[in-house]
């Protein structure tokens, strides 16, 4: 549902004009999620249905890319997003309080 409507929002109007303005589909700003797949399909590489699709997979990559990297990474302390807002605050805060800066 969020890619259709990423499409039905405007994202092909958005490439027709960065493409308009001379970028080429190499292009780095062409090459993020969504706008890869547009410009494949604006210029009949791919099918509409082909191009929601190669979105979606190229958002689960990425996802499992980053959770990967996450979990590596022993510096980053998750909170856990279903407590509420007040208490979400005071867990940063006293995390934040017990870090040394140099």
């Amino acid at each position: 549902m969020l890619f259709r409507s990423m499409w039905q929002a405007g994202i092909l109007d958005e490439i027709k004009t960065i493409l308009s303005l001379g970028a080429a589909a190499n292009n780095t700003a062409l090459q993020a999620i969504g706008y890869r797949e547009g410009a494949a399909y604006l210029s009949g590489l791919l099918t509409e249905n082909e191009a929601i699709r190669e979105m979606k997979r190229e958002t689960r990559r990425l996802a499992k890319h980053q959770q990967t990297w996450f979990k590596r990474d022993h510096r980053i302390h998750w909170l856990d997003g279903s407590l509420p807002a007040d208490q979400l605050v005071q867990l940063s805060l006293d995390y934040l309080h017990h870090l040394r800066f140099p």
